[in-house]
């Protein structure tokens, strides 16, 4: 360090290296600027570096970050607020750098802050710096950073040299740092304050001294529990070495065995069929979409040009028969012409509504036609071979039905173009429906099966086909650019569903008695479980990557794996493998229990610097499930879980019962957990039920409005009413009771036992809600010389010698008062004297007492 140079730059750009002429000490923004270099050029020229950054919610400038950086320990970090923040946080934000051996210092605006939040830097550590003295990139003030003594000094004691002044001694007297308690011994600074170091109940040690502490005592603690991780730790682990490579064995093994059982299994190999039938199926049908709705509309085309020619045939007819209805009007009577000729005879009848009939009959065939004045009109043909019959309204909806021997075709058409059309053969019929829209749907069945397909103008297809061998349906459509096909084909012994595009994209799920198996896939990518009686298999590939989980009876692995590299857990019996170039615990929390991690030691090196405070679980078990489990959420102990019944009246059950004792900094509360029989169906796996609970607490007034002490200065217990979806109204707790257990030594199968006292918050088994004693209760008031107590009297021929609750003194002479059940209170003394509201005075003996 130049002693001579008192001003610091603040750098934030390279070319203010060349501006150091006058500057004792650097700080780097290495927020702003590449630092490595800068710390570089400013140690050569034998300046002091230090660093300033910005305030950072997230604290990303922590001493493990600087000294990645390049800072040394013993640098100053000086943090920048712009904004205020209370000293405990400033506090706390240095918390784990001065645990590595960083400096504090802080820019704040000192106007925002009191005297108390300044004695509470000083005692961190933490140097205080106004914005006012940051000019220009300079700070004025570079006292601290031009001297070490006072930062050296602060390695051993809390006690800041620069605040010592007149009246500072060290002695005995009362705590004033908010310690409390009696006199001792400590110091003071100023002959104001005081500061125990020495207690009636120990030393004192405060935050800051454990942090300071703690740097003086990281080297030694480093080198010896490096030596023994180095040493001892590295050979120990070297002997697990056949172990591990056997577990590695393992994994792999079944593993393989794994995919092996799923490549020879039926359920596989019929996936495969499946998903290249219907890849092919769906470009195939993706080319003949159009041709298959082409050729269903060339039929229906066809249809509609057969039924339009009879149409024309029948309006013709309609028109002679008309003009042969006017002649029977303009006579004004029915009319009848029959002609006959060698080859033929012609009938025609007509009345006055406007009906006409014709019939002709010749050898080949005969013909009848029949019309009416709403221009309804019915042609019939029969010929030897054929017999037809056309029929159409004024509305032009037209109906025709042609019959053979071997065939019988109907079609019909409405007005708006809509068509139906049925083929009957002794092979099967086939139907077929149709729009305007080309909306067209055909039936085909015979005796074999059936098959319906759907078709319109957008190349979209439905296709459902049904025969004894199974089930099968088929959507396919144009989806933008790509062609899509969905197919579903179910047989007696295996069901396969598909969704397939032209473009390689391919769902399939494959079911039969072996297993089932589902596979997506892409032109580069796949996805596959499979489920079999003795294994479950996901994997999934995607790039250079590969995942997959194998479970078998005896062996769960679970693998990530690119080119060489694999990370790995397999669990069997008795035995975990955690296999990876790397591993990180992250957590809140990490617990282990057992006998041990692995024997002894598990860490080849250990470097405290990368040792931080948080939070420490410790978990005591042994092999019956009796544990004890210190956290965040206090102190646990809990009992092994045991099967209970609780009643002779109980039916047996293999529900399970553990007791457990929670004391935490809400008091102490004794639970019940209960985990329900697992062959039974439950609503919940188990239930806790808090049975009893003591806390500190607020003795509040009547009205809870006018509390004189609001902080807790008591302890209450509390009887917690339980209601479980498992158990409702009946829910275990409610009670705080005390009673006796007696049994004879040696005889236990004599033990008596009952209830005394209890307090009931809700009523459960006859007992009313409230408090119930059943023994004997001595009350004696402060300064009486003797006490009154609970006890029972009952007179001869009174209520059939019912025995009456009293409160008597308790004493050689009874006296006192009995509560009979009919409601007469008695007044009685020791001779028997009595006084009843009914009775009135009277004498006579006990007839019993006791209590």
């Amino acid at each position: 360090m130049k002693t001579s140079k008192m001003q610091t730059m603040i750098l934030t750009s390279q070319d203010q290296l060349k501006h150091l002429d006058n500057v004792g000490a650097v700080l780097i923004y290495p927020s702003k600027i590449t630092t490595s270099g800068l710390i570089q050029s400013a140690t050569s020229n034998d300046l002091v570096v230090n660093c300033i950054v910005d305030d950072d919610p997230d604290n990303a400038f922590i001493g493990q970050s600087l000294s990645q950086l390049g800072y040394p320990s013993g640098c100053y970090i000086a943090i920048n607020y712009q904004n205020k923040k209370t000293a405990k946080e400033i506090t706390d934000a240095f918390s784990s750098n001065l645990q590595l051996g960083y400096r504090a210092a802080i820019i704040i605006n000192k106007s925002d802050y009191t005297q108390d939040d300044f004695k509470a830097f000083s005692q961190y550590g933490i140097i205080v710096i106004d914005h006012n003295d940051v000019k220009n990139h300079i700070l004025t003030v570079p006292e601290f950073l031009t001297s070490r003594s006072l930062a050296m000094i602060r390695d051993y004691t809390n006690v800041d040299i620069s605040n010592v002044g007149p009246g500072a001694f060290v002695g005995v007297g009362k705590d004033t740092s908010g310690l409390g308690g009696g006199r001792s011994f400590g110091y003071s600074t100023n002959g104001q304050d005081f500061y125990a170091v020495i207690t009636p109940k120990g030393l004192v040690f405060r935050q800051i001294d454990a942090l300071r502490m703690w740097r003086l005592l990281k080297p030694q603690q480093a080198a010896q529990i490096g030596d023994f991780f180095n040493n001892k730790v590295a050979k120990e682990i070297e002997a697990q070495n056949e172990s591990l490579k056997s577990a590695v064995a393992t994994a792999t093994s079944a593993v393989n065995a794994a995919n092996q059982a799923v490549n020879d299994s039926k359920v596989n190999s019929d996936a495969i069929k499946a998903m290249q039938s219907a890849a092919s199926e769906a470009k195939s049908d993706a080319q003949n979409a159009t041709n298959i709705a082409n050729a269903m509309k060339s039929s229906v085309t066809d249809q509609l040009k057969n039924l339009d020619s009879i149409s024309k045939e029948l309006d013709n007819a309609r028109s002679e028969m008309a003009q042969y209805a006017k002649t029977a009007q303009g006579q004004g009577k029915d009319i009848a012409d029959l002609k006959k000729s060698t080859a033929e005879i012609t009938a025609d009848v007509a009345n006055t509504k406007g009906d006409v009939a014709e019939l002709k009959v010749n050898a080949s065939a005969t013909a009848v036609m029949a019309s009416n004045n709403k221009s309804d009109i019915t042609q019939l043909q029969v010929t030897a071979s054929n017999a037809s019959i056309d029929l159409q309204n004024a509305k032009s909806d037209i109906a025709s039905v042609n019959a053979t021997a071997d065939k019988i075709n109907a079609s019909i058409k409405d007005q708006d173009g809509r068509i139906s059309t049925v083929e009957q053969t002794a092979k099967g019929i086939q139907a077929t429906i149709g729009n305007q829209q080309n909306d067209i749907n055909t039936i085909k069945q015979e005796a074999t099966g059936m098959k319906e397909t759907i078709t319109n103008n957008q190349k979209q297809l439905t296709e459902i086909n049904t025969s004894v061998d199974g089930l099968s349906t088929k959507v396919a459509g144009a989806v933008g650019k790509d062609f899509v096909e969905s197919s579903i084909k179910q047989a007696n012994d295996k069901i396969n569903e598909s969704i397939t595009s032209i473009n390689g994209n391919i769902q399939n799920i494959t079911a039969d008695l072996n297993g089932v198996q589902a596979t997506v896939k892409d032109k580069a990518d796949v996805s596959q479980i499979t489920q079999l009686t003795n294994l479950i298999s996901t994997k999934v590939n995607q790039d250079d990557y590969k995942s997959a989980i194998t479970q078998l009876g005896d062996d769960i692995n679970a693998r990530v794996q690119k080119g060489d590299l694999i990370s790995q857990i397999n669990l069997e019996a008795g035995q975990t493998l955690i296999e990876s170039k790397k591993l990180f615990l992250d957590a809140d929390s990490v617990v282990f229990s057992g006998k041990a991690f692995i024997p002894d030691a598990a860490i080849a090196n250990l470097s405290l610097d990368k040792l931080t405070t948080g939070q420490l679980k410790i978990p005591i078990a042994d092999q019956y499930g009796n544990q004890i489990v210190m956290g965040n959420s206090g102190i646990n102990i809990s009992s092994a879980p045991q099967t209970v019944r609780w009643s002779n009246v109980q039916t047996k059950s293999n529900d399970e019962a553990r007791f457990m004792i929670n004391v935490a900094g809400k008091g102490i509360e004794f639970i019940d957990r209960v985990k329900y029989d697992p062959s039974v169906e439950h609503i919940n796996k188990s239930d806790d039920f808090s049975f009893l609970r003591m806390q500190p607490d607020v003795l509040h007034s009547q009205d809870g409005s006018t509390d004189q002490v609001a902080s807790p200065s008591g302890m209450t217990l509390y009887v917690p009413t339980n209601i479980s979806p498992e158990t409702g109204p009946i829910s275990p707790g409610g009670f705080l009771a005390v009673g006796y257990d007696e049994t004879q030594q040696g005889n236990p199968s004599d033990e008596q036992k009952g209830i005394d006292i209890a307090y009931v918050a809700k009523p459960i088994n006859g007992w009313e809600k409230g408090l119930t004693i059943n023994t004997t209760m001595r009350m004696k008031p402060k300064g009486a010389d003797h006490a009154i107590r609970t006890a029972w009297v009952s007179w001869s021929g009174w209520d059939n010698g019912e025995r009456y609750p009293a409160l008597i003194q308790d004493g050689a002479n009874w006296g006192g008062i009995a509560f009979p059940k009919s409601g007469r209170v008695t007044l009685f003394d020791a001779d028997g004297r009595y006084y009843t509201p009914d009775r009135n005075t009277g004498i006579g003996a006990y007839n019993s007492y006791g209590g």
